[in-house]
């Protein structure tokens, strides 16, 4: 098991793609992702589905010698190269093999991807994404405060390891007059979560949950035992102040997880 089998997803349904919408309910097969990057052209019969911690230009390379051989290229030059010889999902991380210095997850159609012995680029860019949880926050927010909910989950897709403990912290909080707290859905592992009837919560459906807002992995939010294929319902409290004495532009927060096999 790697990073890229921990997948976080929507809620709302299976076919909701709008974080607004993710107030609950069954499981979404939409990703929350922390960025999105421009799709290769050059490099044919590559799909990257997911970048995570890249530099915002990087170039996919690719060679056909000894099987298609495929990397990144980003500030540091070449990263860990990959040789493709089947069909397949594959993860390309940076030279020093660390999931937080950066990587991509590739799919790759052998028979599409070039032929030619000579070095074959695509220069991509790489945008961060924002509010793929919560929204901007509104004048009439910060003029009142707020309380707002959003339900994603996290899913083991191992594709036969289980998670024996799942730990979730505060990486990183606003640096705004904002703060962000979690809480454990009650319906548990394998469940579905309770459905809100808006972002606010204004029938206190999640009124039996106790919201917490860990800044260590040692004192994280810690769930157990999540066979291959399972998840887990967690949502997430964005609490605004009353009244915001400061507009911060671009403010951002981010939720850490380690799983233990």
């Amino acid at each position: 098991m790697d990073a890229t089998d921990i997948v976080v997803r929507l809620s709302g349904g299976a076919g909701n793609s709008n974080p607004l919408n993710s107030l609950g309910g069954a499981m979404s097969s939409t990703e929350v992702t922390s960025q999105s990057i421009s799709a290769p052209v050059n490099v044919t019969g590559v799909t990257i589905n997911r970048a995570v911690n890249l530099p915002p230009d990087v170039a996919l390379w690719c060679r056909n010698s000894g099987g298609r051989q495929l990397a990144w290229i980003g500030p540091d030059y070449l990263q860990n190269k990959i040789v493709v010889t089947v069909d397949g999902e594959y993860t390309i991380y940076s030279a020093s093999g660390d999931p937080a210095d950066g990587y991509m997850v590739v799919t790759c159609v052998v028979a599409s991807m070039p032929t030619s012995s000579n070095d074959t680029f695509d220069y991509l860019t790489v945008t961060d994404q924002t509010e793929n949880i919560f929204p901007d926050v509104t004048s009439a927010e910060a003029g009142a405060g707020d309380d707002e909910y959003r339900c994603v989950y996290v899913l083991n897709d191992h594709g036969s390891e289980t998670i024996s403990s799942l730990k979730l912290w505060i990486g990183k909080e606003y640096s705004g007059e904002e703060s962000v707290s979690i809480a454990v859905d009650t319906n548990g592992v394998g469940g579905t979560a309770a459905t809100i009837v808006d972002g606010d919560d204004s029938t206190s459906v999640l009124s039996g949950l106790t919201f917490v807002s860990p800044i260590t992995e040692g004192t994280g939010v810690e769930v157990t035992t999540i066979a291959a294929g399972s998840w887990v319902p967690i949502w997430i409290k964005r609490t605004v102040q009353n009244p915001v004495q400061t507009a911060v532009a671009n403010d951002t927060f981010g939720i850490s997880i380690a799983a233990y096999v």
